[in-house]
């Protein structure tokens, strides 16, 4: 299988120079992706941990508020890191909350939550915590709490960066040139025998100085999609996973990060930048 590690030059990586990279920009920001917390950070980790050293945690109602508001981007990372500590964005911060209009339950949410085995099948998952406001992509993220990290949470710029990772042809293949000055010859394509027709594309693209080809994903996320997504990211990061020192959920967290940001960079279903 090939894998298409590449800076933001298009020039080749490591695995672990990816996961580090990316990763760190996911406190700094890039191009295309926003700053994120590290108090934020922090706190999730906080959460996650306490359920991956004790399997019989039960969380409380603010940690579930505090899963949900860092998820949905109810968090305002800039004033958290001036105040090291988490601040909201209202109106997540009142006695209602609500996610796209819709009030949701959160000593509901939690009690379920805490009742739930998250081990059992995804699809019986999914329907033990459904509930008004919460949706299959923030039960995902639950269960990922609630497993101690056992099951990666979906996200959207995730996907896309699996896709391109992967090369994946039949969304199309993914490279950005943010260095006008960059040459095909630089860009790690100029191997005719990789995926010629996309090579071709690539080409022309950064002769005429823009970049692009771009991924998509799903607008609903399925048993069967989150599936394979999880398996893409066992497979592209083993090496990272298995040399790696750090503890599970540090590696687990960086991945996500690096993930994060990378797609970001893939998120448009049809665009050029012209320099």
């Amino acid at each position: 299988m090939y894998r298409f590690f590449y800076d933001e030059q298009g020039k080749s990586m490591h695995v672990k120079e990816f996961v580090d990279h990316y990763s760190k920009l996911y406190f700094e920001g890039s191009a295309y992706s926003d700053i994120n917390s590290e108090v934020a950070e922090k706190r999730i980790k906080e959460i996650l941990k306490k359920k991956s050293e004790n399997g019989d945690y039960k969380f409380k109602v603010s940690e579930v508020k505090d899963i949900l508001a860092w998820k949905i981007g109810k968090i305002n990372h800039k004033k958290s890191n001036l105040e090291n500590k988490v601040i909201y964005i209202n109106p997540w911060d009142g006695d209602e909350l609500r996610i796209y209009r819709t009030r949701i339950d959160i000593d509901d949410i939690t009690e379920r939550v805490n009742s739930v085995n998250p081990n059992i099948t995804l699809s019986d998952y999914i329907d033990c915590i459904k509930c008004p406001g919460i949706g299959d992509v923030y039960i995902i993220t639950l269960r990922y709490f609630a497993s101690g990290g056992k099951y990666p949470i979906y996200d959207q710029f995730a996907y896309r960066a699996i896709k391109a990772i992967k090369g994946d042809t039949e969304s199309g293949f993914g490279i950005w040139i943010d260095n006008p000055d960059t040459t095909f010859e630089k860009s790690n394509l100029s191997d005719d025998n990789k995926f010629s027709y996309y090579s071709a594309i690539a080409k022309a693209n950064i002769e005429k100085g823009r970049f692009r080809i771009i991924y998509d994903a799903p607008d609903t996320i399925t048993v069967g999609v989150y599936a394979q997504y999880k398996n893409d990211i066992e497979e592209v990061f083993k090496d990272y996973i298995i040399n790696s020192d750090e503890s599970e959920i540090e590696k687990n967290r960086k991945i996500d990060q690096a993930l994060w940001v990378y797609g970001h960079y893939y998120k448009s279903k049809v665009k050029k930048y012209n320099r």
